[in-house]
């Protein structure tokens, strides 16, 4: 038996390590996730009190199925000693689904850990501690969230912590939250990170990066007009070239750093430079395949 588990793990050790995390995902939710919901992918630290809010400042904890057991064995013990409620999904396969932004949405990708602080200062503090916690961790990125800071795998933004419902005039129901005057409005998830009437967390934004214009391809010679598709690893995007003396119409084909992550490691980045190795390799052989005008990193993708 030993031997034949040795050639299995020879011939396949992505499978191997998948069965490995996955047991120790399982045991770690026996100790810090023990409560879950009928029908609910998620599983929580306990259940609701009255001193939970009904909405507030969500911090996320992003994860791949790679570092998803690290990052919580990091974060739970703290959250569990301040009695703060989280949530996280009851597998790693849900997780590789919320990453992959096609079955949850694309504003799901890199939500692994949802926390609900119970005041500002909480949320504040708990930004600064997680952050500490998570540093150097490989993570990707929370699509329409405020990140903490650049490399971060602590991202924030302002919403609902309970489901509430709201009717839109065409007569379809969306996610809500109360306005200052007690309305139920949409609870936006494919835009800003807080409500125009909600303060900044981090009023000077001394931990977030700004955003800043700098000379690269996508501000000089490639400019995007219009996305083709999302998910978490990566985009295509419609583009036009202007390298040439007659500029042209391409694509933009992003990988994204840590996007989608597989067993063996490989992410949205690997992928994409795998497929331009593969069709300039095709390209030169003299097979008819679309051509790589050019390549570049940013931002870590590809």
């Amino acid at each position: 038996m030993d031997r034949l588990i040795e050639q299995h793990q020879h011939q396949n050790p992505a499978a191997v390590r998948a069965v490995a995390e996955q047991q120790q995902w399982a045991n770690l939710c026996s100790q810090y996730l023990p409560f879950e919901m009928a029908n609910s992918a998620w599983k929580y630290s306990r259940p609701h009190i009255s001193a939970d809010l009904s909405q507030g400042w969500k911090l996320h904890i992003a994860a791949t199925i790679l570092s998803a057991n690290k990052v919580l064995e990091k974060v739970a013990p703290v959250l569990t000693r301040r009695g703060v409620l989280f949530k996280a999904p009851n597998s790693l396969e849900e997780l590789h689904k919320l990453n992959s932004g096609i079955q949850y949405g694309y504003c799901q990708v890199g939500k692994f850990i949802t926390v609900y602080p119970r005041s500002l200062r909480e949320a504040r503090a708990l930004a600064r501690k997680l952050d500490e916690l998570t540093q150097g961790v490989p993570a990707p990125a929370v699509p329409f969230d405020s990140r903490y800071r650049q490399d971060s795998c602590v991202f924030y933004r302002y919403g609902a912590f309970e489901r509430l419902m709201v009717d839109l005039e065409d007569g379809l129901q969306v996610p809500a939250l109360r306005n200052p005057e007690g309305n139920l409005v949409p609870d936006e998830r494919y835009g800003e990170s807080k409500p125009d009437w909600v303060p900044p967390l981090f009023k000077n934004n001394k931990h977030t990066r700004k955003d800043v214009e700098r000379v690269n391809p996508l501000t000089t010679t490639y400019r995007v007009f219009q996305s083709l598709s999302q998910r978490g690893k990566g985009g295509v995007y419609k583009a036009v070239d202007f390298s040439q003396d007659q500029p042209r119409l391409c694509l933009v084909k992003e990988g994204r750093h840590s996007g989608e992550t597989a067993w063996d490691g490989r992410d949205g980045k690997w992928l994409v430079k795998r497929e331009e190795e593969v069709l300039r390799s095709l390209s030169a052989a003299g097979v008819p395949v679309p051509v790589v005008y050019d390549s570049f990193e940013l931002n870590n993708n590809y």
